[in-house]
């Protein structure tokens, strides 16, 4: 049997009191009504009662919880166990009379966000007429203003009511900057413009990172934002999730990208070009027209192509093997070199003109760089050097000399077979 502590129940009516058990989630949980808007959480085999708050769902009428408190002592059913233990969400059911005692109008504005609910309506009570107001003129900076606690970390030495107190009386541009929001005119007028719909707190953190990341390219940024009407979800994509193409592409083309039927399709193509241009460090290209994007991707995958073709090395002169490896590309001999703190990632040039070959060395544990050079009519050791370019154990020395001169005396039979015969 669960019992309400008496330090809860004591507060509160009974009817405003909601004890909740869940066996899925191995937790119990209190909901205390609007107005006083509380909740508490236990493991279901004690008493021990934190005071949270929970991600609820007015649409669904649900809390929605991500993992398990604990696990079922009672029931000890490890699959059980192991399947709350997931981070994937699971949903516990609001008892409707916990619902119906928020304001009708107030559950009805909240539940246009798609997330939040609980931190908007604790506002609502903070705040009152001044948040609900907000609710009804600028949702979007109601939203950021709850929110901002996530996005800049100095607005945490405030508790929340004296960051939400703070926060009503501050200006909408100086709430835009918080938030690493371009703080014009323009943004001022386009922030209200919002469509909730395409809003969450994860897209609102990465378009605020976004900027932030980008103060230095504010100018550019401000440029296209000057020149749009309305913050579609298209545009909310891409600052989200596509913010490198923001910088790339001209104000123009992504005018007519944020309004394309083929807006998917388009973003992966770009997103692609992107990428692999990257790879291979080519100038991203200039996309004037949209209906040359197909010709646009054609070509830079030839580019491409070419580049990763002129980088591979020459054919090294000798396999390698499980512990001796060639470094068959640029890209390879750049890593390796990163890896063991060498100068090697600069010499690319002297294995494309096949006068050294790299190989990295790793054996009983130890690891090496050796360079091969052509000496006196056959390959020989010029270096062989461990991690920040230190000396080598002699048994490693050793294995690579023995592998050596067993791939010369190959060479030799293969090339020279009577010479073999007569000695």
């Amino acid at each position: 049997m669960f019992a309400i502590p008496p330090k809860i129940s004591s507060r509160f009516n009974e009817e405003e009191i909601f004890l909740i058990k869940d066996a899925a989630t191995f937790q119990k949980i209190i909901l205390v009504a609007y107005p006083h808007w509380e909740a508490y959480s236990s493991y279901l085999e004690n008493d021990i009662w934190v005071r949270v708050t929970p991600t609820i769902d007015l649409r669904k009428q649900c809390i929605i919880v991500l993992e398990s408190l604990g696990t079922d002592l009672e029931h000890n059913n490890t699959t059980e166990r192991n399947r709350s233990a997931k981070k994937e969400p699971m949903e516990i059911i609001i008892p409707p009379n916990f619902i119906n005692s928020i304001p009708e109008d107030l559950r009805k504005r909240v539940k246009e966000f798609n997330d939040s609910h609980w931190e908007m309506i604790s506002a609502a009570l903070i705040l009152g007429k001044d948040f609900i107001n907000l609710l009804k003129i600028n949702p979007p900076l109601a939203y950021l203003i709850v929110n901002l606690e996530i996005i800049n970390g100095t607005i945490r030495i405030y508790n929340e009511r004296a960051r939400l107190n703070r926060l009503i009386r501050t200006k909408q541009k100086e709430i835009l900057s918080l938030a690493f929001l371009p703080s014009t005119g323009h943004m001022k007028k386009l922030f209200p413009k919002i469509d909730l719909k395409f809003l969450s707190r994860n897209r609102l953190l990465n378009i605020c990172r976004f900027f932030y990341l980008q103060q230095d390219k504010s100018k550019i940024i401000n440029k296209l934002l000057s020149h749009l009407k309305s913050i579609n979800e298209q545009l909310i994509i891409l600052l989200s999730y596509h913010h490198e193409l923001i910088v790339l592409l001209s104000p123009k083309i992504i005018e007519e990208l944020i309004v394309s039927e083929k807006f998917n399709e388009q973003v992966t193509t770009i997103e692609n070009i992107r990428i692999r241009s990257a790879e291979v460090e080519v100038k991203f290209p200039v996309i004037d027209d949209l209906n040359h994007l197909d010709q646009i991707d054609a070509i830079n995958k030839e580019r491409v192509a070419f580049e990763k073709k002129a980088k591979e090395f020459p054919d090294p002169p000798y396999e390698g093997t499980k512990t001796i490896i060639p470094l068959r590309t640029e890209k390879e001999q750049i890593s390796w070199s990163k890896a063991q703190r060498n100068c090697i990632r600069n010499l690319a040039d002297r294995v494309m003109k096949k006068k050294s070959f790299f190989y990295r060395v790793v054996y009983e544990g130890e690891q090496a760089t050796l360079e091969l050079i052509r000496r006196n009519g056959k390959y020989d050791i010029n270096q062989i050097s461990g991690y920040g370019n230190k000396s080598v154990s002699s048994a490693l020395s050793e294995h690579a000399r023995n592998w050596l001169n067993e791939n010369w005396e190959l060479e030799t039979a293969k090339n020279f077979p009577d010479k073999k015969n007569k000695t």
